[in-house]
């Protein structure tokens, strides 16, 4: 999973759940701010942020949307353990690219300009 997918999967499940952008906002920089679980140095620091994030993402879910909160397990089965083992800085240090999380966004741009330029048409190379 690459870094900007999971922060846009993230964003659009928020926009299906009806959040603000205010609140998507909240989320997505709590996830991948700095001092966010994205950053943390182990799994047990991983897991303990993303416990009290989401006792936060229920309260701001039922103020924004006034029903129960199901963005968290949406969270908690989905996303937690693709971004600790594929996204975070611990999963790029495992790695051995050091104490960054790794993006691969100008991969990615490129790939998808050649694609437009072949017009998405398989070509033999």
């Amino acid at each position: 999973m690459l870094f900007r997918s999971s922060r846009e999967n993230i964003k659009h499940k928020c926009n299906k759940l009806y959040f603000s952008r205010f609140v998507t906002d909240i989320i997505i920089q709590d996830v991948y701010g700095s001092g966010g679980p994205v950053m943390a140095d182990s799994e047990e620091e991983y897991r303990n942020q993303v416990n009290e994030l989401t006792i936060i993402w229920d309260s701001l879910e039922l103020q924004e949307t006034k029903k129960i909160s199901s963005f968290s397990s949406y969270f908690r089965k989905y996303k937690t353990s693709n971004i600790l083992n594929h996204v975070s800085a611990k999963a790029s240090r495992d790695a051995g690219f050091g104490y960054t999380v790794q993006t691969n966004n100008v991969p990615e741009l490129v790939n998808s300009l050649i694609k437009r330029w072949q017009s998405f048409r398989l070509t033999n190379i």
